[in-house]
């Protein structure tokens, strides 16, 4: 899985590079705007069935039907609204070609919404292997088209149409890769509601948290300090999110299938930490204190904005991505009251600290805004984990200590080389590896000086023993 994700995000980081070459900053913020504001009309129908399917161990073939029904009717719905406001909200960001943006996505979103439900059961059953494969041909099939429409069109029109290509693969794929057949049904439509209300505001609150963001920069700063925001965003967060995500998306069935069973459940909930602290810290202060020589490196120089703004998201992006876990714990237990009542919480401090530091100080004041957040929340949503099991937050901290006293040189010596060096690739490389060594070695040093315990440095030194032998 996580490999897979990596595998995702280079191929789209990749992308955004060649990219950044043929575009403008301005021909991105247009399809985030119409991505925004269709995520937003999503909002009405975000009730996570797919989630419910996961939980409902005992779901039968009417429960699918009907989540596959249930979709395609709120996907028209999506569609028919954001086709008919194509043109008012094109007036709104005083961009006219805002409209043929709309419209696309609007028809993606609709012919995308019969894909094949079936393909759940990759995650439902771990058969993530499947998951892999379906989740990698779709991103192969996005970025190959859009890169060559971008060659071609040179402006907003080769995203859209990559966005297109992509989903009507994935639509195709999704039925070569599964047997499962759907069928018109809304047979078991109470069960799956019902387990789906509290998830719904959840969803609505998880929107706040993410998106809530782009709105307001948009309309502040214009379609290209909105580009230049989530850029930055998008580099910044990957080593975290792009690692956290797939863990998270992993352990979601795992920690279902013993919901029953709180001492396994804790278990797996500490080792799944300390594993994501491993990587997460050390990830996250690498690419805080290398901006300076990979933005010029990779993006060019009329991204340079962007450099001030990667270290504030990628601290801020480690803490959420904890408290994630956290959620997919409380999710796995079916506990989606509490999930979103956190989730609400955080959206709250999220958007007042947006309104009043966005407005002040631009995209910079956004990135503070979701650092704060992210810090602050954090704790709170450990004493709510604490309300289920006997967990202590020093103990957690205690997990977090060696890979963050390992990170601490390791980002001193990163950043003293990337304000040093001259841009190029080859000192990029270089000084990525010289950080990954200093990690390295200190993080087995800690290992040594603590014991020789029993821990995730012990399971990968080991892994890597056998391979070698």
């Amino acid at each position: 899985m996580i490999t897979g994700r990596l595998i995702d995000k280079i191929l789209g980081l990749g992308s955004t590079v060649v990219l950044a070459r043929l575009l403008l900053p301005e021909h991105f913020g247009i399809v985030m705007i119409a991505t925004s504001v269709m995520a937003a009309l999503e909002l009405m129908g975000a009730f996570s069935f797919e989630t419910v399917l996961i939980q409902l161990q005992d779901a039968k073939r009417e429960h699918y039907d009907t989540v596959w029904t249930i979709g395609i009717i709120f996907n028209g719905i999506y569609a028919i609204l954001l086709s008919i406001g194509a043109w008012p909200l094109a007036v709104f960001y005083n961009d006219e070609r805002l409209a043929l943006a709309f419209l696309v996505i609007a028809i993606t979103r609709f012919i995308g919404g019969f894909g094949n439900i079936g393909v759940i059961d990759f995650r439902k059953n771990l058969e993530f292997a499947n998951d892999f494969y379906f989740g990698i041909a779709k991103k192969i099939t996005t970025v190959l088209s859009t890169a060559i429409a971008a060659y071609f069109l040179r402006d907003h029109r080769a995203l859209l149409l990559g966005i297109f290509i992509g989903s009507m693969y994935a639509l195709v794929l999704s039925y070569k890769r599964h047997s499962f057949r759907p069928r018109f049904s809304l047979q078991c439509r109470q069960d799956i509601f019902k387990s789906a209300s509290w998830l719904f505001l959840h969803n609505i609150m998880y929107f706040l948290n993410t998106r809530s963001a782009d709105f307001i920069i948009a309309k502040l700063t214009g379609t290209s300090g909105l580009a230049i925001f989530n850029i930055a965003n998008e580099v910044g967060a990957i080593p975290v999110t792009e690692i956290a995500a797939p863990v998270n998306r992993a352990a979601m069935p795992a920690y279902a299938k013993v919901q029953n069973n709180p001492v396994e459940l804790l278990r797996i909930y500490k080792s799944t930490l300390a594993a994501m602290a491993l990587v997460l810290i050390p990830s996250a202060v690498m690419i805080a204190s290398i901006a300076k020589i990979f933005v010029p490196t990779i993006l060019g120089s009329s991204w340079n904005q962007v450099i001030d703004l990667i270290p504030i998201l990628a601290i801020a992006a480690l803490p959420t991505a904890l408290v994630n876990n956290n959620g997919v714990v409380l999710l796995s237990m079916g506990d989606s009251r509490m999930n979103a009542l956190l989730s609400g919480l955080r959206a709250a401090i999220l958007l007042i600290l947006l309104l009043v530091l966005a407005m002040l100080y631009g995209p910079i004041g956004a990135a503070y805004a979701m650092l704060i957040t992210s810090l602050t929340f954090y704790p709170i949503s450990h004493f709510a984990l604490t309300m289920k099991f006997d967990l202590k937050f020093m103990e957690c901290l205690q997990t977090c200590l060696r890979p963050i006293s390992a990170s601490l040189p390791m980002g001193i010596s990163v950043f003293i080389l990337s304000n040093r060096l001259t841009p190029s690739l080859f000192n990029l490389l270089a000084t990525l590896a010289c950080g990954a060594f200093i990690y390295l070695t200190v993080i087995i040093a800690l290992w040594l000086i603590s014991g020789r315990p029993d821990s995730h440095e012990k399971m990968v030194m080991l892994f890597v023993m056998n391979k070698f032998k």
